[in-house]
């Protein structure tokens, strides 16, 4: 599940989102420990970690966050 949440007041806008990505196997995670020090979760044979940014500044023009399957929304991205 992600969370993306955002308002704005009247000089800014702020947004935030998790960076949470679930697997369905087992990987080998380049780090033992996610930036904020919480482990690799397993539930259910699911594995989760903290390692991906699901809010983008696009040219200063777009905030864009994303759910979902993250290959296909970063190839989304590049493509703008």
């Amino acid at each position: 599940m992600t969370y993306i949440a955002g308002f704005k007041n009247k000089d800014s806008v702020f947004i935030v989102g998790d960076s949470s990505i679930t697997y369905l196997n087992k990987r080998t995670f380049k780090r033992k420990r996610t930036t904020i020090g919480q482990k690799v979760i397993e539930l259910s044979g699911q594995f989760t970690h903290e390692e991906c940014l699901k809010i983008y500044n696009i040219e200063n023009k777009l905030i864009l966050g994303f759910a979902g399957q993250v290959e296909v929304a970063l190839n989304f991205i590049q493509t703008l």
